[in-house]
């Protein structure tokens, strides 16, 4: 999750930027724009799910984001995803059409290579071959 954070903070401080240059206005999102939000919320759902899941199973469970805590509540992870879906989404919505697409690209990416861990730190991906 803490890559998740990371990212929304550079993507908007790069928003700012991308309005600031010769963009065009605002348009509605395409059918593609919407299936790659929807992708990338469902990572961050399915992330929000694997840290509930540790949190509540497994006795030594200790959260890597250092935004919530070493061990966190299942409050607090359910409302950081939220809040972090939220904002994610929000700023794909407000973005132009040329950049649009980069929110669920990075956002996506870095959710992937946490959802993998997770689930090969919770035993349900062998490194093995």
């Amino acid at each position: 999750m803490r890559i998740v954070w990371l990212v929304t903070a550079v993507l908007l401080a790069l928003a700012g930027l991308a309005r600031a240059e010769e963009m065009p206005d605002w348009s509605r999102p395409s059918v593609g724009e919407i299936a790659a939000l929807a992708a990338m919320e469902g990572l961050i759902a399915i992330d929000a799910a694997q840290t509930v899941r540790a949190h509540n199973r497994m006795h030594d469970f200790v959260e890597a984001n250092p935004l919530l805590g070493r061990h966190p509540s299942t409050e607090r992870i359910v409302i950081s995803s939220v809040v972090g879906g939220v904002a994610a989404g929000g700023l794909w919505y407000w973005l132009p059409p040329k950049v649009r697409f980069l929110v669920p690209a990075v956002v996506g990416v870095a959710e992937i290579v946490v959802v993998t861990n997770n689930a090969r730190s919770f035993g349900l991906i062998s490194t093995r071959f």
